[in-house]
């Protein structure tokens, strides 16, 4: 060998040692990555923690917080996502409804903040600046309106229904534009808009067509009602989109009224697919991911194709009482319980189900919500801001 090794040029040498030099820093360079991801230190960053209030909204780098203030009567604060810096706070002098301080009742869109509020034994719709709290409109007194039936904005307009009828209003000025009925049974929110069409629920999915404002498809009326808070209920994350297909919660009529996660054509209603007992659900670029049950105390998360209905990948997993799980592309993040009932946040690959890394969010975790890679997590009387990197 040092034969050999002599018999070459000293520059080709030279050059093959640099090389070698060059390969082996790269090694280290990408071990160090590794293990700084594996352990969490590149993934998860704690910018900042406010104490006694309670995130309701985040969105576009702003943070509505619930402010339960009982000298101030305040109601609720925004704040700047990535610094937590209090931008504005909505105070009241007459006693505080503390039905308005839930998450259903607040909305982002643009430069703008909406908000369900309770007045007397009805509910106004309000519009407020983001960034200074001034009030730009207000729709008052309305009938029939609730928090199950909170309006929905979506992009210039926002929508409700009242006594059947769907209505549309301008969101810049709170003025109707139009009204339809639904052709359906009892319907009371639009809970997600998508391609050109939106999705009312009640007892049943609707879709309605907004080129033509017609029923395009509905799923059947009463026999398999859907989950408690419509589409948005336990899991958090429905109704979620892929491709075009939409999954939502309900009740599954054929296993004694188990909740189901359904898979249907966005355009036809045709169900796709259907999955039992399931405890977690996130869409990502490409996949729908579930948690779910498998019997006696096992559960597993898997990855669907929904164009194909094909099973991508599957993973044992252990589940925490609530499972909270975030879209990041082409990554999400769920969580699950760490020694002495802490909860962990995953950080996991959506083309495989491989776990990235994981951070110790702490003990008494009571709510998670997202803005991006920011996720603000509740516990324990204070808000946490943490930044997921990469």
């Amino acid at each position: 060998m040092d034969k050999l090794w002599n018999k070459i040029p000293l520059k080709v040498r030279n050059r093959e040692n640099k090389l070698i030099i060059a390969l082996l820093s790269t090694i280290l360079a990408l071990s160090f990555v590794s293990a700084q991801i594996a352990s969490g230190e590149t993934s998860f960053a704690k910018l900042w923690g406010i104490r006694r209030i309670i995130p309701l909204i985040a969105k576009d780098g702003i943070l509505v917080a619930g402010w339960p203030n009982m000298e101030n009567q305040t109601l609720f604060a925004c704040f700047d996502s990535k610094t937590g810096k209090q931008l504005w706070k909505e105070s009241k002098k007459e006693p505080v409804n503390w039905d308005t301080i839930r998450a259903d009742n607040f909305q982002l869109e643009g430069d703008r903040l909406f908000i369900l509020q309770h007045e007397g034994d009805k509910y106004s719709f309000n519009c407020f600046d983001k960034n200074d709290g001034k009030q730009i409109w207000s729709l008052g007194m309305l009938d029939d309106i609730n928090p199950e039936k909170m309006p929905f904005v979506d992009g210039n307009n926002f929508y409700l229904i009242q006594h059947g009828i769907i209505q549309c209003f301008d969101s810049g000025n709170g003025q109707l534009l139009w009204k339809a009925g639904t052709g359906s049974g009892p319907l009371k929110r639009l809970a997600g808009a998508y391609k050109g069409l939106q999705f009312w629920t009640g007892n049943h999915v609707m879709c309605l067509d907004l080129k033509t404002k017609s029923q395009l498809w509905a799923t059947p009326q009463n026999d398999c009602p859907l989950a408690p808070n419509n589409l948005d209920g336990i899991l958090g994350n429905t109704p979620c989109f892929v491709g075009d297909y939409i999954f939502f919660l309900g009740h599954d009529c054929d296993a004694a009224g188990g909740l189901s996660i359904f898979c249907r054509n966005i355009f036809t209603g045709k169900t796709k697919a259907k999955l039992d007992r399931p405890f977690g659900i996130v869409a990502t670029k490409e996949f729908f991911i579930s948690v779910v049950s498998t019997g006696q105390g096992n559960f597993k998360m898997y990855a669907f194709d929904p164009e194909s209905g094909t099973k991508v990948w599957e993973t044992k997993v252990e589940r925490t009482v609530r499972e909270f799980m975030f879209s990041l592309g082409d990554r999400f993040v769920r969580t699950k319980f760490g020694e002495n009932q802490t909860t962990l946040a995953i950080l996991c690959d959506a083309k495989t189900g491989r776990e990235i890394s994981t951070t110790d969010l702490g003990e008494g975790v009571t709510n998670i919500i997202q803005d991006g890679k920011l996720l603000f997590v509740e516990s324990n009387n204070k808000t946490t801001c943490y930044k997921i990197s990469g």
